[in-house]
C-alpha cells in the first residue's frame, strides 16, 4: 500500500496545526477557569471581609498585578506590563482592568465594573508580597433631588 504525497502533506500539516492549536486552547481554557475562580473569590471576600490578601482571590501563580484606570489605552497597558496581549479597551468611567503577570507573561486580565469592586485607589503595580487590601463599602448617597452616588465598594492597598 503506497501513501500518496498529498496524504503525507496533509498529515504533516495536521500535526503542525495541532502543535499550535492545542497549547492555545489549553491556555485559553486555563485563563477562563482562572477568571471564574477569581470572580467567585472576589465576590466572596467583598461580601464577607473587610481586608484580604489578593493571593486568596487570585489563587493561580502570579508575580505582579497591574491596575489600569478607565480610559487607559491598550498600547499603554502593554507598555506598562512589558508583554503583548489583547487587552480590552477601557472606554467607560465604570470600567477598570486588573492584569496578573507571571514570568513577564499575562496569565489573567480582568475587566471590572468599579461599582462592584473599585481598585482605582490602589497602586498601579502590586507585587505578590504586597497583596493586602482593605475593602470600604459605601452606601448610596442622595441630595435633596436625586442620587449623587451609587452603592460602591472601594478596594485599596492596606499599606497606603
Amino acid at each position: 500500500m503506497k501513501i500518496s504525497p498529498a496524504w503525507v502533506v496533509a498529515i504533516i500539516g495536521l500535526v503542525v496545526l495541532l502543535l499550535f492549536v492545542i497549547p492555545a486552547y489549553r491556555e485559553s481554557s486555563e485563563r477562563k477557569a482562572n477568571l471564574e475562580v477569581f470572580m467567585m473569590n472576589l465576590g466572596e471576600v467583598i461580601r464577607t471581609k473587610s481586608t484580604f490578601q489578593m493571593t486568596d482571590v487570585a489563587t493561580f501563580e502570579w508575580d505582579y498585578m497591574y491596575m489600569f484606570r478607565p480610559y487607559t489605552p491598550s498600547a499603554d497597558m502593554e507598555k506598562a506590563v512589558g508583554s503583548k496581549w489583547d487587552p480590552d479597551e477601557l472606554t467607560d468611567d465604570l470600567l477598570h482592568q486588573l492584569v496578573f503577570v507571571k514570568d513577564d507573561q499575562v496569565v489573567l486580565d480582568v475587566t471590572l465594573d468599579r461599582q462592584a469592586g473599585d481598585f482605582t485607589q490602589s497602586k498601579d503595580r502590586i507585587e505578590r508580597s504586597d497583596d493586602w487590601f482593605v475593602i470600604e463599602k459605601k452606601e448610596e448617597q442622595y441630595n435633596r433631588y436625586y442620587k449623587v452616588q451609587d452603592k460602591s465598594v472601594v478596594i485599596r492597598n492596606a499599606m497606603e
